[in-house]
């Protein structure tokens, strides 16, 4: 019906009286009368209808860039660690990271957001692993708003690195210093610990008493997971141990028992079960 404007009234063959309106760019009947003020009537309801709706309908969201960052952890990276593709610590990084961009960067419109403000908030931050954070999480985030920018601006911001420090040997001095802020014999079988292995934090904090070779005769530790994922079994050799944690599921590592630690070692696993923690806390 061409001729019709935004609504009419159309005298039926029948005698009754129809009522259009214009929605959603189509005409839609919406009254149908025998009387032609009812039909008016109903036509004038429809329409008072219709411009109430205007202003109900959701609006598109207009993200900034914090609010993208948290749209896009919550949606895209939170999931991952639900389906165990993701460690809790990395995304407990993640939104470490995410912080440390609040605070650096000012919050605009995600459609402002330009590569030189990126490079520029980047430059500003001092040299070193947050740079490279706040770097890779802004890649991740700002790749999935393409469809909201047209583009992804982190193909045109360089990554800003930080110069690496070899780790060296502690000296003597050094060692004795540790060794005299230990406050009990805990302490100083963790010093030990570290000093004979290496090991990082959150392997010393996976160590269990299974993870443990004192025998003579190899052990097969099983049912081994990483980031709640089966991994393959270990073949513990003799007077070696198995140091859990480790960043790649396939490269395990095992290490032998030095001298100095075997007396350690002996004391801390006498009497007690194979699930149990290496090192427990309330152990004097």
């Amino acid at each position: 019906m061409p001729y019709l404007k935004e609504g009419s009234i159309v005298h039926r063959k029948d005698g009754r009286y129809a009522a259009f309106l214009m929605l959603d760019n189509k005409w839609t009947q919406v009254a149908i009368c025998r009387l032609k003020k009812d039909a008016h009537a109903k036509l004038k309801e429809a329409i008072e209808q219709k411009e109430k709706n205007k202003h109900l309908r959701p609006q598109t969201k207009v993200y900034t860039l914090f609010s993208w960052l948290d749209h896009w952890h919550n949606v895209f990276r939170l999931p991952k660690m639900h389906r165990g593709e993701l460690s809790e610590n990395t995304i407990l990084g993640d939104q470490t990271t995410i912080r440390k961009i609040k605070k650096v960067f000012k919050d605009i419109k995600l459609r402002d957001v330009t590569a030189a403000y990126i490079q520029e908030g980047l430059n500003s931050m001092t040299q070193g692993r947050s740079c490279e954070s706040v770097f890779f999480i802004l890649k991740m985030a700002l790749g999935k708003a393409k469809s909201i920018t047209g583009h992804n601006i982190m193909e045109l911001v360089e990554q800003i690195k930080h110069s690496r420090i070899s780790g060296r040997a502690l000296d003597k001095e050094e060692i004795k210093a540790i060794i005299d802020c230990a406050q009990n014999q805990t302490e100083l079988d963790i010093i030990d610990f570290y000093l004979y292995t290496g090991c990082r934090p959150d392997e010393l904090t996976r160590m269990k008493i299974m993870h443990i070779n004192l025998t003579d005769k190899p052990r097969r530790l099983t049912n081994l997971t990483y980031m709640s994922k089966s991994v393959p079994d270990v073949l513990l050799r003799p007077d070696h141990i198995f140091l859990d944690g480790t960043k790649n599921p396939l490269s395990q590592r095992c290490m032998p028992i030095f001298p100095q630690l075997r007396p350690v070692f002996e004391r801390l696993c006498k009497g007690r079960g194979p699930e149990e923690s290496l090192f427990d806390m309330n152990y004097e």
